[in-house]
């Protein structure tokens, strides 16, 4: 097969501010995520501003996560871009974080080793 036979591009676009960025905590469930958790006022304007400021090929297609987030990320782009509907893939989903699910990364420590503790905390971590 020669090389001018792949035409594809791809582009990844994370989505705008959600309600979890600004609560600080993780959404990581299906069960959660695809219901609650949308984006904010500030992660529409965000996704408007990127969309607006776009100036690569056309865009045929757009596929997403089913978290509420991504869907209304794509579901915006889709509208600006006068696209058809998103196509949902469950693949795409967050990955999993099990019992840090809900957790406030104010208080979550992830300890790696009996030496080091890196406590997620926006900015900084401690070596314990």
């Amino acid at each position: 097969m020669n090389e001018a036979s792949f035409n594809n591009s791809y582009l990844l676009m994370r989505h705008g501010e959600s309600e979890a960025n600004v609560s600080g905590v993780i959404v990581s469930d299906p069960a959660i995520g695809s219901e609650r958790f949308g984006l904010t006022e500030h992660g529409l304007q965000q996704i408007s501003a990127a969309v607006n400021g776009f100036t690569g090929k056309p865009i045929t297609q757009i596929v997403c996560s089913d978290f509420l987030r991504t869907m209304q990320t794509a579901q915006l782009v889709a509208e600006i871009l006068h696209l058809p509907q998103p196509q949902q893939e469950i693949g795409l989903r967050e990955r999993f974080f099990g019992n840090w699910e809900g957790m406030s990364s104010d208080h979550l420590c992830i300890s790696l080793s009996c030496s080091f503790v890196f406590c997620l905390n926006r900015s900084r971590f401690a070596v314990a």
